[in-house]
């Protein structure tokens, strides 16, 4: 019951801390190929919000197209396997 108690109030205060989240839009940002945020980052008061949008997208659809294709390749791998 303890430790219950004591993984939430570290979770709590974790989401809470502006240090924690600006750590997750770096590793974020870094992943995607996308600029480093800034200190205070905010994507709806800042005017380079669609500028970050379009650029998130473009990441989106990169990582789908090749996730697309590795599976498209692993199946027809298969496929050519189960013929011989």
């Amino acid at each position: 019951m303890f430790q219950r108690g004591l993984a939430d109030f570290i979770s709590k205060k974790l989401l809470q801390s502006e240090s924690f989240h600006h750590f997750v839009r770096t590793v974020h940002a870094k992943i995607n190929g996308l600029p480093n945020p800034t200190r205070t980052y905010n994507p709806l008061q800042q005017e380079g919000h669609s500028a970050f949008n379009k650029l998130a997208e473009q990441s989106q659809k990169l990582n789908q197209a090749k996730r697309f294709g590795s599976l498209f390749l692993e199946e027809l791998k298969r496929d050519l396997k189960g013929k011989k």
